[in-house]
């Protein structure tokens, strides 16, 4: 946190997945906690921990809108009552936090992230996050000015003409993981192709934001983000 903080970098903090002492028997770690508040103390930790180290802003969980992150399956009441629970809690150890949805994923039908969304207004979660987090990937090999349904990037409008619907186009859609691979695995594309797609698609200010970890197999941050053990 000082090497960040001394480079004006800012830490977003994603508290994820969950360790074999808080999940069923015979589950990997992207298995959601069986108790909530398991996860809420974590999280009331790591805020208390880390708020005087300037982290002031945390996204609950990655990707919960994907069966990869969230299993068995997807489950947008499990995830809505996860979210309500942890907000008020971050809250009222720093009131000037700015807590995020989990990033969304690509996805399309009732898992694309304005259904996702969408969904969470229909539990009631408006008052529990303060801005939404998407991970705009492109779909390579094509770049974020691809216009087609499936093209991440592109479902950003989709997201803020929802958020807008709902009276709720105040707060902002942070976009926290995309990126373009490159590579002999399928998909992968040639550095050059990579900065083009990457540098259209940032404001001028997205590299105050840093993770801690290398960049993975997708162009990611990888992080290991899970509850102490």
């Amino acid at each position: 946190m000082n090497a960040a903080n001394t480079r004006g970098l800012k830490v977003l903090g994603i508290p994820d997945y969950t360790p074999s002492w808080a999940r069923a028997a015979r589950t990997d770690n992207k298995y959601p906690p069986r108790n909530d508040d398991d996860y809420v103390n974590f999280v009331k930790a790591a805020v208390t921990r880390y708020a005087p180290k300037r982290v002031h802003t945390w996204a609950i969980w990655n990707e919960p809108n994907n069966a990869d992150f969230w299993k068995p399956k997807p489950d947008v009441a499990a995830y809505s009552d996860l979210l309500k629970a942890t907000y008020p809690a971050i809250k009222t150890l720093d009131p000037s936090a700015t807590v995020l949805t989990g990033g969304t994923a690509p996805a399309d039908g009732a898992l694309s992230p304005a259904s996702w969304l969408s969904s969470l207004y229909a539990h009631g979660d408006k008052d529990s996050f303060d801005a939404v987090s998407h991970h705009p990937y492109a779909g390579l090999p094509f770049g974020p000015a691809t216009i087609a349904p499936w093209n991440s990037f592109q479902q950003t409008l989709d997201l803020r003409n929802l958020m807008v619907i709902h009276a709720d186009g105040a707060k902002k859609i942070w976009g926290t993981e995309a990126g373009a691979y490159t590579g002999t695995a399928r998909g992968a594309v040639a550095r050059d192709t990579q900065a083009r797609h990457g540098t259209p698609s940032l404001p001028p200010s997205a590299g105050s934001y840093a993770s801690t970890n290398p960049p993975g197999p997708r162009g990611q941050s990888t992080q290991s983000r899970t509850m102490p053990t």
